[in-house]
């Protein structure tokens, strides 16, 4: 005998037309309960395949779909990230804005349906000292001779300190291990410079200025239509747009391929959770109830191989739509 047991199966099985619609039998046990038997055919038909590859297809997209959804919901966030980061690179660089504005992102990756380029129009309002202003004042104190007093030394080296933790800040987020690296070590230099006669500091002072201007020049740095790419957030939101670029193409081909499997199974009218839906109504149902159905009549789809051309009967099981409409009453 086939595996067959319960009557929600039998669903499946008539939408893929995977059993003999000839001998389809049920015999009423009570109002609610009925003993249905049948067939499997003995092969596949041309029918049964073109109605899987359709239910199929439409899974397909339904999966595509929700991806896409995922995507852009993440890009939206990482866009927001980027353009808040780029801001704070901005205030604390202190390096003004073009007049056709800071490009982070291309416009090359706008696409008819969505924006994703990521421009900063106006230069932010700086609540900290900036690394230009820093380099402004180390070269005036250093041209007045100013250096010579302790509080002066001790306020620039503090306001130095301040500007490398604010570029290891998360609010910056780099990302990239020499650069990281590079901050850490001149922040130790810092630490470590008590000991310093007065030349020393000033020598150690503008090693650590050149050190951030090193950083500046490497974040500055474009690729792949884009700036800023040591940030973990750039280089993120760069990955999502190329899954996002393949992800399109990937639907625009589905979607062709379920116009094409949608033409043969146009007419037939389908049984989905104990309701006869036509083919319309069945593109349009929820996608996770429709992904539950589907991973069902997958599973019957495969058993075939081993119920073809086999009897099944099951005893006292709840009617329904399907069985009330394709299988004879006895």
């Amino acid at each position: 005998m086939a595996k067959v047991s319960f009557s929600h199966q039998v669903e499946h099985l008539v939408n893929l037309d995977l059993i003999q619609p000839d001998e389809n039998r049920k015999i009423a046990q009570n109002e609610n309960l009925v003993t249905f038997t049948g067939r499997f055919r003995e092969a596949l038909s041309s029918e049964a395949a073109e109605r899987f590859r359709y239910l199929e297809l439409l899974e397909n997209r339904h999966e595509l779909t929700a991806e896409k959804e995922r995507l852009e919901k993440e890009l939206a966030v990482l866009q927001k990230n980027i353009a808040d980061s780029a801001r704070f690179f901005l205030e604390i660089t202190g390096l003004p804005v073009p007049s056709r504005g800071f490009f982070v992102v291309s416009p090359l990756y706008d696409t008819p349906e969505k924006n994703f380029q990521i421009v900063i129009l106006e230069k932010p309002k700086s609540e900290t000292v900036s690394l230009k202003e820093l380099k402004d004042r180390f070269q005036h104190l250093k041209s007045a001779g100013s250096f010579e007093s302790a509080e002066t030394l001790k306020s620039f080296a503090n306001d130095l300190r301040v500007s490398i933790e604010l570029f290891q800040s998360s609010k910056l987020g780099i990302g990239q291990d020499s650069l990281k690296e590079l901050l850490r070590s001149q922040k130790e230099k810092l630490v470590r410079d008590g000991d310093l006669p007065l030349n020393g500091k000033i020598e150690l002072y503008a090693g650590v200025l050149k050190a951030l201007d090193e950083v500046v020049s490497e974040l500055l740095q474009s690729g792949s239509n884009a700036t800023l790419l040591p940030l973990r957030s750039v280089r993120s939101y760069l990955e999502d747009l190329q899954a996002y670029s393949e992800l399109a193409v990937n639907l625009e081909n589905s979607e062709a391929l379920l116009n094409k499997a949608r033409a043969s199974v146009a007419q037939v009218s389908w049984f989905f959770n104990n309701k006869e839906l036509s083919l319309k109504e069945l593109e349009s149902t929820d996608a996770e109830s429709y992904k539950r159905w589907f991973l069902e009549a997958k599973k019957e789809w495969l058993d075939f191989n081993s119920n073809k051309a086999l009897a099944f009967k099951a005893p006292d099981q709840e009617r329904n739509t399907v069985l009330d409409k394709t299988f004879k009453s006895q």
